[in-house]
């Protein structure tokens, strides 16, 4: 017939079109909009020190191919350091997916190195993108969300990832998910609701989806009680020494053939194997610094001389590999220890060969002619400690030497209490960043006589480093010392060489903005540092950066005695400016109730307009703080106050989901129906538009009008509940009188939002309820070019069935 011919030519111009959705230019646009932290890396090196054959017990092993084939399953390989956990995961993620293009596989490495690889929001944000990039009949999903969120300019919050992560799951058959050293991770961090990564791998873990999750981590307390209170033991496997031994005696064996040395000597060759083998416990990473100090070894008496003096566990071996570190490299070495063991993210190799070439005590402190002239040399300094490690820029051919710990258990050592006395003093938290600030700041005042900002990016390799993270260091350093650093000093004082780290730094920065030290040291939380500018004749009320004034600056970072100070040295506590136009404004938003009641003791205008939240109390509002909200409120503040992003407090407390704000604001005479103004026009499209159901709901019962038309995405209630699939919400909004064909928004009306979204069953109610199948109009033209596009099949078929013509081309939109 011709209706199933019509669904045949469907179909076929949907594969065409679903290839035109693979475009690398949208992709990239998904992926700077998530930010997702690249977990390929950490797979690309783990695989790079894979011996051939190692693994493969656990591969055979009845545990894991019942976790591959039972539904809903898990697995956790606990195990001590040095077993080889890491390197277990990627040959397990390997055997999953061997060419990485299977949609079902997903994986993430927590790192100790990498900042951006400890949390678990940045783990949520690589996991979506990875079912993003794989899995295209999933991007129905996350589409709408980039485009609700100001088309990728708005960043939306971990819980809202957390849900987006769960829709997509739910979509899917069947997803593995392998998870390696949650000991590495940043695991009691409150900055997701309370929920530490154990939490959510268990609320993950749900019987009404086939997820198989695997992770791995060393046998810590809280982990070990997370998991024993809910998976079975026989899903607890620890990595005993005798389980993994086979494989260091394949790796033993392997290490052993290439030193090339003992090619010819079988019985030195043996002698290494066997006694490493004796010695080793189940630990990969003690074998591996054996070998480093053996291929130093010349003759054969000297190798004996090594065996019989093994280290007997891995401090014991660091301890030795430190006390062998010739006295002429020794402060080198430790200058190169401070950075890794402090450093906030990865040191390029370029950048950890400048900073061993800064003297601070030398005029001038840096340069050029000092550098190492082969810089992958650096990590003879403090052999076995330090390793190389080749980072692919996705969808770039560049490619980026870093240089880092070589184990967890080196960062662990070097912090510990069990350092020798020589290092432990350089090695310390205050003194190691003591040292960072001096090398960071001897290396800006040298440059800035010698280059443009400009220039320094690409010839001085440190400039950025030095200019973004020296004051993170200086500031743990003031609080120490209670007063301000001598090369901090130097620096404020020398003008140019202050702004030119500025601009180095600052990404707000324009050309020919006043540059205040004041400013940027209330921003940057150095309390020491502002009491000297103001000593030195600071404008305290001077508008200094994004922030505007340094009360500003300081309000929106917390700092409540540098606020303290500027107030009492004459900072007004109402100025205007900035990005939250106001002080009280930038501490509400953020979050700091004391800071607010200063502030509103001190005389700030709680009312006072202006900023991107138009009002304090929309700022509480939207990101959720309810005491905050509920102090405004108790001085004054106007619930009704019209202008910023949200337009109005109920509408910002709306989007951002925070339910017992809009009782409250409700309870306080919020207008429910309050038109105008913000992203969405109006408090119940914001809630719908977000996905914030009990919002929506409570909002109706409360008279909300469900065919008002609003700003945002959608246009209306109606067509932002069928976006997101909300079927519920749907029907309650027909049963309250919403008008099915009402026009307007992203997509037209209500029946092209649910069939771009792929929710059949939205669809389908609609079409019962009267919806027109031709309607005309939104992105997509009709519904049926909308599910074509989309490659919702069913859904084209649907429409097809309830009299959706077809025309003769699909739309180009």
């Amino acid at each position: 017939s011709k209706r199933v011919d019509d669904v045949h030519q469907l179909a076929s111009e949907t594969r065409d079109t679903a290839k035109r959705m693979q475009d690398d230019n949208y992709l990239d646009k998904i992926r700077n909009w998530l930010a997702p932290p690249d977990p390929s890396a950490n797979l690309n090196q783990a695989r790079s020190l894979h011996h051939r054959g190692t693994g493969q017990w656990f591969l055979e092993s009845e545990a894991y191919s019942g976790w591959k084939n039972e539904k809903n399953s898990f697995l956790w390989l606990n195990g001590i350091p040095g077993c080889g956990k890491t390197i277990l995961s990627s040959t397990i993620i390997t055997d999953l997916d061997p060419t990485n293009s299977n949609p079902k596989v997903l994986y993430f490495f927590f790192n100790f190195n990498d900042v951006e690889k400890r949390s678990l929001e940045n783990a949520i944000r690589s996991l979506i993108f990875q079912l993003y990039s794989k899995h295209g009949i999933l991007r129905s999903e996350v589409d709408p969300e980039y485009f609700s969120f100001g088309n990728g300019t708005r960043q939306p919050d971990a819980p809202a990832l957390d849900q987006l992560l769960r829709r997509m799951m739910r979509k899917s058959e069947e997803i593995y998910i392998i998870l390696d050293a949650l000991d590495e991770s940043e695991r009691h961090s409150g900055s997701y609701s309370s929920k530490s990564l154990l939490n959510w791998i268990q609320g993950v873990h749900d019987k009404s989806t086939n997820i198989h999750i695997l992770v791995t981590s060393r046998p810590e307390q809280d982990i070990m009680a997370s998991f024993s209170s809910w998976a079975h033991s026989d899903k607890i496997i620890q990595l005993q020494s005798k389980l993994v031994s086979n494989d260091i005696t394949t790796y033993t064996k392997a290490r052993v053939r290439e030193m090339r040395r003992w090619k010819e000597r079988r019985d030195i060759q043996a002698e290494i194997e066997t006694t490493l083998l004796q010695k080793a416990d189940g630990m990969f990473r003690w074998v591996s610094c054996q070998f480093d100090t053996l291929e130093q070894c010349l003759d054969p008496p000297s190798v004996r001389r090594e065996l019989q003096n093994l280290p007997e566990t891995l401090d014991a071996t660091y301890a030795q590999i430190l006390r062998r570190i010739h006295p002429n490299q020794l402060s080198t070495a430790k200058r190169l220890l401070q950075f890794l063991a402090y450093s906030e993210r990865p040191l390029k190799l370029e950048e950890a060969v400048d900073l061993i070439a800064v003297n601070p005590s030398s005029q001038p402190a840096f340069t050029p002619e000092n550098r190492m002239p082969i810089p992958e040399e650096i990590i003879q300094y403090c052999s076995s400690l330090v390793v190389l490690s080749v980072r692919a820029y996705t969808n770039t051919v560049k490619r980026v030497t870093e240089i880092q710990l070589a184990h967890f258990s080196v960062k662990e050592y070097l912090l510990s209490d069990r350092l020798e006395p020589d290092l432990a003093e350089g090695l310390n938290e205050i003194s190691a960043k003591a040292s960072i600030v001096d090398v960071c700041l001897s290396y800006l005042v040298t440059i800035h006589q010698l280059c443009s900002p400009q220039e320094a990016r690409a010839q001085y390799y440190l400039a950025e480093f030095s200019a973004r993270y020296w004051m993170k260091h200086a500031k743990d350093v003031e609080s120490s010392y209670k007063e301000i650093m001598p090369s901090a000093k130097r620096y404020f004082l020398c003008r140019n060489a202050f702004q030119f780290g500025c601009q180095l730094d600052d990404p707000y920065w324009l050309e020919g903005d006043e540059i205040q030290a004041l400013y940027y040291a209330s921003l940057w939380g150095l309390l020491y540092s502002s009491m000297f500018l103001l000593q030195k004749g600071a404008n305290v009320n001077a508008q200094g950066g994004h922030y505007g004034p340094a009360l500003q600056a300081a309000s929106a970072g917390g700092y409540l005695e540098i606020a303290e100070m500027l107030i009492q040295k004459g900072a007004n506590v109402n100025t205007q400016g900035g990005f939250y136009g106001n002080a009280l404004q930038a501490a509400s938003a953020e979050g700091y109730l004391e800071m607010a009641k200063l502030l509103i003791q001190k005389g700030a205008d709680i009312n006072v307009q202006g900023g991107d939240y138009g009002n304090a109390l929309q700022a509480a509002a939207v990101e959720g703080y309810l005491e905050m909200a509920k102090l405004l409120i108790q001085k004054g503040a106007d619930v009704n106050a019209q202008g910023g992003d949200y337009g109005n407090a109920l509408q910002a407390a709306s989007a951002g989901g925070y339910l017992e704000i809009a009782q409250m604001l409700i309870q306080k005479g919020a207008d429910i129906n309050a038109q105008g103004g913000g992203w969405y026009g109006n408090a119940l499209q914001a809630a719908l538009e977000e996905g914030y159901l009990e919002i929506a709901e409570l909002l109706i019962q409360k008279g909300a009008g469900v065919n008002a038309q609003g700003g945002g995405h959608y246009g209306h209630a109606l067509q932002a509940a069928s976006a997101g699939g909300h079927l519920e919400i749907a029907e309650l909004l027909i049963q309250k009188g919403a008008d099915i064909n009402a026009q307007g928004g992203w997509y037209g009306h209500a029946l092209q939002a649910a069939s771009a979204g792929g929710h059949p069953q939205i669809a389908q109610m609609l079409t019962q309820k009267g919806a027109d199948t031709n309607a005309q109009g939104g992105k997509y033209g009709n519904a049926l070019h909308a599910a074509s596009e989309r490659g919702h099949l069913v859904i084209a078929r649907l429409l097809i069935q309830n009299g959706a013509e077809r025309t003769d081309s699909l739309s180009d939109q």
